[in-house]
């Protein structure tokens, strides 16, 4: 850990308390959103192979039906190989805002213990 120490070093923070306190604020919530849809990408690739596995089964299927239905089906499997490339992609963007933003958040720590104040008395609205 000694060796890794100096890439957690913290960063000197200045400004208004509340402006930094809204900044980790802001940077949480979109490390939330970006989690979120990281998991919805997850579900439609895996939802993609899926498809794409059984490709065969179901073109067999509902093929017979009507060609129209079968160019349909013909056109989502085209849809799904372009998916399967740029899915895992995007997936992989989505890692990096979320290493770089918790990254920043444990670096760019706001330092309560300096301000000089207890931060745990009750603050009552007029």
């Amino acid at each position: 850990m000694q060796h890794l120490g100096f890439l957690f070093k913290p960063v000197s923070v200045s400004g208004y308390l509340d402006d930094l306190i809204g900044q980790q604020i802001a940077i949480e919530f979109i490390l939330l959103f970006t989690s979120f849809f990281m998991f919805l990408l997850f579900l439609a690739y895996i939802t993609n192979n899926l498809l794409f596995f059984n490709k065969d089964y179901i073109i067999n299927k509902l093929g017979k039906i009507n060609k129209f239905i079968l160019l349909y089906l013909r056109y989502q499997v085209f849809c799904i190989r372009v998916s399967l490339f740029y899915l895992p992609i995007f997936m992989f963007l989505g890692f990096f805002v979320l290493i770089r933003g918790l990254y920043f958040l444990i670096t760019h720590q706001i330092p309560y213990e300096s301000l000089g104040i207890d931060l745990h008395t009750l603050v009552k609205s007029r």
